[in-house]
C-alpha cells in the first residue's frame, strides 16, 4: 500500500486537478480534509479515473464546517490505474468562501 497526498486550491471554485498515479495499482480510499470553514452550500468533490469515469463523491458540507473536517470515499469500482495514468479530482465549486482541501489517496499496488 502506498498513499500519494495533492491540494486543491480552492474548493469553493468549479476546479480539478490533475496528477500521475506512479505504478500499477488499485485506488481504495480518498480522504479529503478541509482547511478552513466554508459556507452557503455544500462542495461536492468527484473523483475520476484515467477515461473520465467517476468512482464516486464526497460531499463537504457546510453546516458546522471547520478546518479539519475529514469526509472520504471508498471507490468499488473504475478504480484501476496502469502505470503513469492521470488521476482527476474535481470539485464543483457549491460552496463559498476560498479554501483549500487536501486529498490523500490511499493505493493498493497490483504489479
Amino acid at each position: 500500500m502506498f498513499k500519494l497526498s495533492y491540494s486543491l486550491a480552492d474548493i469553493s471554485t468549479a476546479s480539478s486537478i490533475y496528477f500521475v498515479i506512479p505504478v500499477a495499482c488499485t485506488v481504495t480510499k480518498v480522504w479529503g480534509c478541509l482547511q478552513g470553514t466554508i459556507i452557503t452550500a455544500d462542495s461536492v468533490v468527484t473523483c475520476y479515473n484515467n477515461a473520465g469515469a467517476s468512482m464516486g463523491t464526497l460531499t463537504v458540507a457546510f453546516t458546522g464546517s471547520a478546518a479539519g473536517d475529514i469526509d472520504s470515499l471508498t471507490p468499488s469500482s473504475n478504480n484501476t490505474f496502469t502505470a503513469g495514468q492521470m488521476m482527476r479530482i474535481a470539485t464543483d465549486g457549491g460552496s463559498a468562501n476560498t479554501v483549500a482541501e487536501l486529498f490523500v489517496i490511499e493505493c493498493t499496488q497490483t504489479a
